[in-house]
């Protein structure tokens, strides 16, 4: 579900201050470009195509936040998301903004998710409660570190936590239990006390 402006809460980020772009990365849909009324404008895929970047990036309502469309896709403008022309571009804006959020479709559906996650920071995995399958967002995860993303955590999206607690419950031991490397894991009860 895409991160809309309406829904950043007034004290974060932008409304702190700080100089926030948003991204539409979904590119194939581009629901988050059409409800900002910005579906018909240049934006990521021009930029990654060679448009300048100052063509392609317009303000919202909320002060100190900009949005950058999808832009306009055609059959050479998947292929040019993969360049070091569109990684040059992108660590620009990286000086201009303090903050750069990018919505990025499904990983295991498109592989543009993965082309993305190149040029981030950082990645966070949105999930949505109860219908994503365990093994698929272990799939997802390894998926993205196969390509050098830096996973730092998920978000349970649509969470009912009364209505589905043992299933959250079994989610969070079944995966958070399982996931990592045994450097990555805390030391166990018994571990602490051979010390």
């Amino acid at each position: 579900e895409p991160l809309l402006p309406d829904r950043l809460r007034r004290d974060a980020l932008a409304a702190g201050g700080e100089r926030v772009l948003l991204i539409d990365g979904d590119v194939r849909r581009a629901t988050l470009s059409r409800r900002l009324d910005l579906g018909s404008r240049k934006g990521l895929l021009d930029i990654a195509r060679g448009a300048k970047a100052s063509e392609c990036v317009y303000p919202t309502r909320f002060p100190g936040l900009d949005c950058l469309p999808a832009g306009r896709l055609d059959a050479g403008g998947l292929e040019a998301l993969s360049t070091d022309g569109f990684r040059q571009r992108i660590q620009a804006l990286k000086h201009i903004y303090r903050w750069i959020v990018c919505d990025a479709p499904p990983v295991l559906a498109v592989a543009d998710a993965a082309i993305l996650c190149r040029v981030a920071d950082e990645v966070v995995l949105v999930v949505r409660a109860s219908q994503a399958p365990l093994r698929a967002v272990q799939g997802a995860i390894q998926q993205l570190e196969r390509v050098g993303a830096r996973v730092r955590g998920a978000i349970l999206n649509a969470a009912d936590l009364q209505a589905d607690s043992y299933y959250y419950r079994y989610y969070y031991s079944g995966y958070y239990g399982d996931y990592g490397s045994p450097s990555r894991r805390s030391p166990s009860k018994k571990a602490k006390q051979r010390k």
